[in-house]
């Protein structure tokens, strides 16, 4: 499922309205030049970097972030070791003392933390989970989107 897919099914919670439409605006209204973008391969997947990011990989994290620090994503990628996925959900949302957690038609889970402000997804990969974690998407959502559209997992 894309993040504007994920985007829309958040949307349908009534305090994510504003949010939703401010991002999509920026969708569309923000052209990002990919053009420049750089392929990096990480332990358990590769992905996009475009202009004006670094990223870096410390365990099984990756930090994206802008070279100006005002957006970030982490990617982590780890076992479930025979943990139930939606345990593994809870645990990050309670950790991050984040909202109510949702699983969308994909199994995948998603929450808000840090006041509404950084968005979570933690995608199901049956034996693995990746947890990708996002702050500064009001104003950079064009670029994360396609950031997570290029990662491609090993």
């Amino acid at each position: 499922m894309s993040i504007f897919n994920r985007l829309f099914i958040i949307s349908q919670t009534r305090f994510l309205k504003p949010l939703f439409i401010f991002t999509v605006l920026f969708l569309f209204l923000m052209p990002v030049n990919f053009s420049n973008a750089a392929q990096r391969e990480f332990d358990y997947f590769s992905v996009n970097i475009p202009s004006g990011w670094k990223a870096n990989q410390d365990g099984d994290t990756v930090l994206i972030l802008r070279n100006d620090h005002s957006a970030s994503m982490s990617v982590t990628v780890a076992s479930r070791e025979g943990v139930d996925f939606d345990d593994i959900a809870k645990e990050f949302a309670r950790g991050l003392d984040g909202s109510d957690f949702e699983i969308d038609d994909d199994g995948d889970a998603n929450f808000l933390f840090n006041d509404g402000k950084s968005y979570t997804m933690i995608l199901n990969g049956g034996e693995n989970f990746v947890v990708i974690a996002m702050t500064g998407m009001a104003s950079h959502s064009n670029e994360m989107s396609k950031i997570i559209d290029s990662m491609s997992m090993k």
